[in-house]
């Protein structure tokens, strides 16, 4: 009984903590970039945020269609291309000086997720309970903050105005 009360409560926060994690996403579409994004903040702040608002829309559509570790897996392989597109596109934005730093760690953070996000979706579709416990408990790790706080990347990123991507 306990498998499945870990999975009932991964169905509960595998969207949210991913979808929080990513803030941005990846289509054929292609969101504005260093070559088209001048280095203003405001210029730079609007482009984040599409990519991040972006990234919320697809996902919504990649929630788990069960509670089951199949099709868990199935919804982490449709969420970690997305994450993985939102961590690329943000990490070819040019922002201005004084943004250069939290953007930096913010894809780092973005590539962490991913990397626990792969992990969970590998033992998912193994059958592997146990190591889809621990790979879910690695990817919430951001997520084990004082209610209603945020990791320290989704906090700075927050405080310089990407918004839509701390959410």
């Amino acid at each position: 009984m306990k498998g499945k009360v870990v999975v009932g409560v991964a169905t509960v926060l595998l969207i949210g903590v991913l979808a929080a994690a990513a803030g941005g996403g990846h289509s054929g579409r292609r969101t504005p970039t260093a070559t088209t994004v001048p280095t203003d903040r405001a210029a730079f702040t609007f482009a984040a945020n599409a990519i991040c608002r972006q990234f919320d829309t697809q996902a919504a559509a990649a929630a788990p269609s069960g509670n089951d570790l199949a099709s868990y897996a199935a919804s982490l392989g449709s969420l970690i291309p997305l994450i993985d597109g939102a961590r690329t596109d943000l990490a070819k934005l040019n922002p201005p000086s004084d943004g250069a730093a939290m953007l930096r760690a913010y894809v780092a953070f973005l590539g962490r997720e991913v990397n626990s996000a792969t992990a969970a979706r590998a033992a998912a579709a193994a059958g592997d309970q146990q190591a889809f416990t621990a790979a879910m408990e690695g990817l919430l790790t951001g997520q084990e903050q004082p209610a209603g706080a945020l990791p320290p990347e989704m906090l700075a990123a927050s405080k310089y105005g990407l918004t839509d991507c701390a959410r």
